[in-house]
């Protein structure tokens, strides 16, 4: 089941790079340009809508759990 989450949040990671025009790797990366964490947040918020759990999107993120839980719970 996890393996299934993670290849749709891969799609969503790459469809929002796409558009965005924004590469994953500075997606995945710790960059803090707002454009960068924007299209992070943007991944997030479609993978929970998608019903993803938060440990799948952080690993696609390459961020810790807690930080997209905290990020999740703020909007």
């Amino acid at each position: 089941m996890a393996n299934l989450g993670n290849a749709q949040a891969q799609k969503i990671l790459e469809d929002v790079s796409r558009r965005r025009r924004i590469p994953v790797r500075a997606i995945r990366s710790a960059s803090r340009y707002k454009e960068h964490v924007a299209a992070r947040l943007e991944v997030a918020q479609r993978a929970k809508d998608e019903g993803i759990l938060v440990h799948v999107i952080a690993e696609v993120l390459n961020r810790d759990w807690s930080t997209i839980a905290y990020h999740l719970r703020k909007k």
